[in-house]
């Protein structure tokens, strides 16, 4: 229900995996979690791999822009009106 799904996707997948030690971290847990059920395992390692990937990319972030003091008071005032 998100507005960007996208944008949605790659909050989620920076919260999952901010670096590579929580990466690390989730995977080791998952494989001791679901070390008997291996389909499920393979399943999620492929998932959390996706999720991972999503964070190396250097366009997770939205784009930014300069604002001027002008265009925040002027967003501001349209915001209150």
């Amino acid at each position: 229900m998100a507005k960007s799904p996208v944008s949605y996707m790659k909050f989620v997948a920076r919260k999952l995996f901010p670096d590579n030690a929580a990466y690390t971290a989730k995977i080791a847990k998952i494989r001791e979690s679901y070390k008997n059920k291996q389909d499920l395992l393979d399943k999620l390692e492929a998932l959390f791999e996706l999720y991972y990937n999503v964070t190396k990319d250097s366009s997770t972030g939205p784009p930014k822009c300069n604002v001027t003091m002008n265009e925040a008071e002027n967003t501001l005032a349209e915001l209150l009106a």
